[in-house]
């Protein structure tokens, strides 16, 4: 994976409970950050781990640069 940090088409997901102070420091360069419960997964439910309809997913994965053409 090193060998294609670079790669312009190549997106890295940090996902976490919830951004961390030292994230600016210690994720893997080029990576963006996605939060579990509020990116990932629908909010205010009771079943925890429901995942979002298509359309916010959608929403979210372009919000962080991914698309058709991404790794």
């Amino acid at each position: 994976m090193a060998d294609h940090l670079d790669d312009a088409n190549l997106r890295i997901v940090d996902v976490r409970w919830q951004e961390q102070p030292n994230y600016a420091a210690a994720h893997i360069p080029g990576a963006v950050y996605a939060d579990l419960f509020t990116d990932l997964m629908v909010p205010d439910v009771q079943v925890p781990s429901v995942a979002p309809p298509p359309e916010l997913f959608s929403a979210t994965m372009q919000r962080l640069g991914i698309g058709p053409d991404t790794m």
